[in-house]
């Protein structure tokens, strides 16, 4: 476990962190000056980065419902 997710298994918090990056390099884009083809790809990351946190947060349900 990591200091920043210390309640998520080390599987579940490193795939949480590398969305975190994900995001966190979007927001950093500069839409003025950004090619097309970047914002392309940075949309592509944002979009697969959303769709693993969403797919992270059924898994964590589906862990804690076998838990109980």
């Amino acid at each position: 476990m990591t200091s920043d997710t210390p309640h998520l298994a080390p599987e579940h918090a490193a795939r949480y962190r590398m969305a975190e990056a994900d995001l966190d390099r979007a927001r950093k884009i500069d839409l003025l000056t950004v090619s097309r083809p970047r914002l392309a790809l940075e949309f592509e990351r944002v979009r697969a980065a959303l769709a693993d946190t969403l797919q992270l947060v059924d898994d964590l349900a589906s862990s804690d419902r076998h838990e109980d």
